[in-house]
């Protein structure tokens, strides 16, 4: 029923209504409670996030015991502030986004068969459910320790293996894609066309992830900054589009969906 009342008002930006509503209601749990297999969101940031908060809280601990009729309890609020932000980055990492990349391929329109490129794919959070729904998969990136712990090819390949399922695996720089024009049904990135610097070179990265969108397919891209930007790139191209917000997510991130016109 979803499918065939998305075919029907695919018209312009209202399919955005319908999309994640199919997203929110299809979204079925297939991940564990918590794992840290997909790696841990800017690792650096969360450890120093938490240190700072243990070493707050440890302080004003000290000075609750030493001088207790000088201690105010709002003391603790910058403690709790850090360990708060820390804990929710961790959470976001271990179990959030093993559910929020669901209600991203179901964005995508991400079916059985279709081909998939995952551009910036880490530890394949986005390219291995693609392959566990059924799609013929292509992750690609360059791979980065800093925006993630552990990342890597062998990580990527470990987590696909374990899942059981296949895909293509190829190093390569978002900037200038290794493929033909129109080659892909859908073309999913998140949190990574931002670690791109420079305008221009965003604007390369978005254009080639649109060169190789096949005619009718949906390019997904899922970031915390410079989402306006891509929208304006590809507004005046795309048949239709729209930008979701998600509050859960840490940081809190902004989705653009675009179909190619056919």
């Amino acid at each position: 029923m979803w499918d065939a009342l998305l075919r029907q008002v695919f018209q312009g930006e209202r399919v955005c209504v319908f999309v994640a509503l199919k997203a929110i209601i299809i979204n079925v749990n297939r991940s564990p409670s918590f794992s840290l297999r997909y790696g841990l969101d800017a690792p650096y940031v969360v450890a120093c996030i938490l240190a700072v908060g243990t070493l707050l809280l440890g302080v004003a601990a000290y000075f609750w015991v030493s001088a207790p009729a000088y201690f105010n309890p709002w003391e603790l609020l910058w403690p709790l502030s850090f360990l708060l932000v820390g804990g929710w980055m961790l959470l976001y990492s271990g179990c959030i986004k093993l559910r929020h990349r669901y209600t991203l391929l179901r964005l995508a329109d991400v079916r059985a068969g279709d081909k998939v490129l995952d551009v910036g794919t880490g530890l394949g959070l986005l390219a291995v459910a693609a392959a566990m729904l059924g799609a013929d998969v292509v992750a690609l990136d360059m791979w980065s320790v800093w925006d993630l712990s552990g990342n890597g090819r062998a990580g990527l390949e470990r987590n696909a293996r374990e899942e059981g399922v296949q895909l293509r695996v190829v190093e390569g720089d978002a900037r200038s894609l290794p493929f033909p024009d129109s080659t892909f049904d859908a073309v999913v990135s998140n949190f990574v066309v931002h670690n791109i610097r420079g305008r221009e070179d965003r604007k390369r990265a978005v254009a080639e992830m649109w060169r190789a969108l096949r005619p009718g397919g949906i390019l997904l891209i899922s970031d915390i900054h410079h989402v306006g930007e891509y929208a304006q790139q590809l507004r005046p191209y795309a048949e239709s589009l729209c930008i979701w917000r998600y509050f859960h997510t840490f940081p809190f991130s902004q989705v653009l969906v675009a179909r190619k016109p056919q």
